[in-house]
């Protein structure tokens, strides 16, 4: 499988890291994608915070 990107931090000395845009699939059916995943880690996040 091919990666959709390669990032560079160049400051990190990282270069050419391959970067899927999919995380994972569930039952190999549905892929979630990263940024799905930042935001539901966003928002459990401020709830928690919001909570407190």
């Amino acid at each position: 499988m091919q990666p959709d990107f390669l990032v560079d931090f160049p400051g990190l000395g990282i270069h050419d890291l391959p970067v899927n845009r999919v995380a994972f699939e569930l039952f190999g059916r549905w892929p979630v994608y990263w940024y799905g995943l930042l935001i539901a880690f966003a928002l459990v996040l401020c709830l928690l915070l919001a909570m407190r």
